[in-house]
């Protein structure tokens, strides 16, 4: 397990034992050892009053392949907004489509003919509207818009945010609960109680809220009911991170809940370290 993820899974401990008289102490993290020997073990355990927990944490992502993606943006689109310095009188954004960025290509050889082609171009460009071009080798259009701002000129760069996207997040964290099934089952076969942390670092296209939302769209109770005893929600985009219940028990909830931040119990002084 990461340092990432024992962090995200001891905040939800201390946010449990602080939100309820429920005191659970860690006892262990069998993942560690199962991988080592090829058997597939629960993230974490916990010991409370008369009985024991098993832990999952999934991290999900906000559409199919977006940590993929993220990888490829931020090696051709991020790249050439980090060297951009040649109009300082000008606001400039450009945006591509989610999965424009194809595999197979030299990224660096792309971002160069994006900015040799931007060099040459956007003096040309139309102010105060959006320019969608087509440069010859980039296999992706771009999305230009231009904006005069003597002597605070930046590029900006950005992803058209997926038209079906609620479709895809729900598709997505299905496939996460999916996965999580035959080790939460063994589990409770043994007399555990299981625990679903779902947690998710994307602050741009995510949030608690939506989350919520889209995990009642994918819950399934008349099968998830009889492996989910606890399923909480994580969002550690933000500093601190936060924490809403879905499912408690037998009562899954109507709404994220309490509200973050002003509500009791947060922020809980605990700082992310990511």
């Amino acid at each position: 397990m990461t340092k990432n993820e024992k962090s995200v899974i001891e905040v939800l401990r201390k946010h449990i034992c602080k939100c309820s008289a429920n005191e659970m102490q860690h006892e262990s993290y069998p993942e560690e050892i199962g991988s080592s020997i090829g058997v597939r073990l629960c993230d974490a355990t916990w010991k409370g009053l008369g009985i024991t927990y098993a832990v999952e944490h999934t991290t999900i992502d906000s559409f199919n392949g977006q940590r993929y993606d993220d990888d490829r943006f931020r090696k051709v689109m991020e790249k050439l907004e980090k060297e951009w310095s040649h109009h300082p009188d000008n606001w400039i954004e450009i945006a591509i489509e989610v999965a424009a960025i194809p595999t197979g290509v030299n990224w660096d050889n792309l971002s160069g003919q994006i900015q040799a082609w931007l060099i040459q171009n956007i003096p040309s460009l139309p102010y105060d509207c959006q320019s969608v071009v087509r440069i010859p080798g980039v296999p992706f259009q771009l999305c230009i818009s231009r904006e005069k701002v003597p002597g605070q000129g930046r590029m900006v760069v950005a992803r058209l945010k997926p038209r079906d996207l609620p479709e895809q997040r729900i598709a997505v964290i299905r496939k996460a609960l999916d996965k999580k099934v035959g080790v939460l089952k063994q589990y409770k076969n043994k007399g555990y109680s299981s625990i679903l942390l779902i947690e998710s670092s994307d602050f741009a296209l995510s949030s608690r809220d939506t989350i919520f939302k889209d995990l009642r769209q994918a819950y399934q109770p008349e099968t998830d009911d009889s492996v989910f005893d606890h399923i909480y929600i994580a969002t550690t985009g933000t500093n601190p991170w936060c924490i809403a219940p879905f499912k408690v028990g037998r009562e899954i909830m109507k709404k994220p809940n309490p509200s973050w931040p002003t509500a009791p119990y947060y922020p809980l002084g605990i700082q992310s370290d990511y």
